[in-house]
């Protein structure tokens, strides 16, 4: 332990020529760093959009657009000459003013219309996650079905070049995104206001999502330096479900001190953390000792938040503990509440859960924007806004078992 307190010693004595040596790489006035949104496909599709959109308020008209599709058709002549009747005079001498971008449409990152041109591009964008070949056939079956007169391109973007599992669709990295907009903005006289933007989001994407060699040779060099000290910290990283878990736990502290709930974090695990209301202990009443629960105590139920990587449910799971007493008496309790038990163990069961639900303020990116909050000041607010979430779901489970309640 001790050996292990002198390399993180180490490492914090360097630490102020360790940031001297990364400060080209970390300059905190990018507003995506600032507004922390670099690994965020959402985002990064956003803006997307806003560049390929030759309406829009940045003056370039089909600049980018256009110099995407000539980097494309570069990259992917064969997929193109395959799938289409383009031919390269019309990717290069095409005028796609009149494009339509659109996000979302039928679950589409980015879908792009050119009524001039017959031509539609579908883009689907991936920072960290990989691709889906169902989700790539849908979407193409979608345009083929809907634009059989227009010539269609497939597009995969990512910042790895990966070969998309569809034949038909091809690929192109940020680094091409950012080699396009260095060419833009050494060629167009921008606002200052754009040519910020554009530089700002170059960078953070060399930074964050590319690397580019001179900074992945300088972190190398400084990882084997500092090997040891740093795998330490990199296996004390807290994960999704250690960061959401965090959170929610506490939360759920915050309303057992109220009284809104009864909560003993050790009755918890990893992925579900478990507590009790009072209105539902007059019903539903802990074992009398000689009864063991599956959860090795006399608790008869408990109402769960289930943890996942991009989602979070609550449920109430009921436990017979093997006593047919037990089940009788549930049975019949939830049957006032129209809760039936179907299939062939309905009469001798273990487990039954009932009320389960997808809270909706757990969006995959909701729970991905978590990490940025475990030490920042909005982090009460964010836990506030938690707390109400799982008091709304308590006002829920309060509703459904209200005829016991009043009974």
């Amino acid at each position: 332990m001790e050996e292990n307190y002198k390399k993180l010693e180490k490492l914090l004595e360097n630490m102020s020529d360790i940031e001297e040596q990364l400060s080209p790489w970390m300059d905190n006035n990018n507003i995506f760093e600032i507004l922390k949104i670099s690994r965020q496909e959402i985002r990064h599709s956003n803006f997307l959009a806003y560049l390929f959109n030759p309406s829009a308020s940045h003056k370039m008209n089909d600049a980018f657009l256009k110099s995407f599709l000539v980097h494309f058709y570069k990259r992917n002549r064969s997929i193109i000459q395959e799938q289409t009747k383009l031919s390269v005079f019309d990717i290069f001498l095409g005028d796609y003013n009149d494009a339509l971008v659109y996000r979302e449409h039928y679950n589409i990152d980015l879908f792009i219309v050119s009524e001039k041109n017959k031509l539609t591009i579908c883009l689907e964008n991936k920072i960290d996650a990989s691709e889906s070949s169902h989700q790539l056939n849908k979407y193409k079956n979608f345009v083929v079905k809907n634009y059989p007169d227009y010539q269609n391109l497939f597009i995969f973007v990512d910042p790895y070049g990966t070969t998309p599992s569809k034949k038909d669709w091809g690929s192109v990295t940020y680094t091409a995104v950012v080699e396009i907009l260095s060419k833009i903005l050494d060629e167009y006289e921008l606002s200052t206001k754009v040519k910020l933007l554009i530089e700002d989001y170059c960078s953070m994407l060399k930074g964050d999502i590319l690397m580019d060699d001179k900074l992945q040779k300088l972190c190398q060099k400084i990882y084997v330096e500092y090997q040891d000290a740093l795998d330490l910290i990199y296996e004390a990283k807290p994960d999704r479900i250690s960061t959401l878990r965090s959170f929610i736990m506490e939360a759920l502290n915050e309303l057992a001190e109220e009284g809104e709930i009864i909560f003993d974090e050790n009755e918890s695990s990893k992925r579900l953390l478990r507590f009790q209301l009072k209105e539902l202990n007059t019903i539903f009443p802990d074992f009398p000792d000689h009864l063991v629960s599956g959860w090795n105590n006399q608790k008869s139920y408990y109402v769960e938040i289930e943890l996942r990587e991009k989602s979070v449910y609550t449920q109430i799971p009921f436990n017979s503990a093997n006593s047919e007493e037990v089940r009788d008496d549930v049975a019949l309790k939830l049957s006032t509440l129209n809760e039936k038990r179907k299939g062939k163990n309905k009469d001798n069961w273990t487990w039954w859960v009932v009320s389960r639900k997808r809270m909706t303020l757990f969006s995959g990116e909701y729970i991905s924007e978590l990490f940025n909050y475990i030490h920042d000041e909005d982090r009460i607010q964010v836990v506030a806004e938690i707390k109400e979430n799982i008091e709304k779901e308590i006002i829920r489970i309060q509703k459904k078992f209200d005829p016991l309640i009043r009974a």
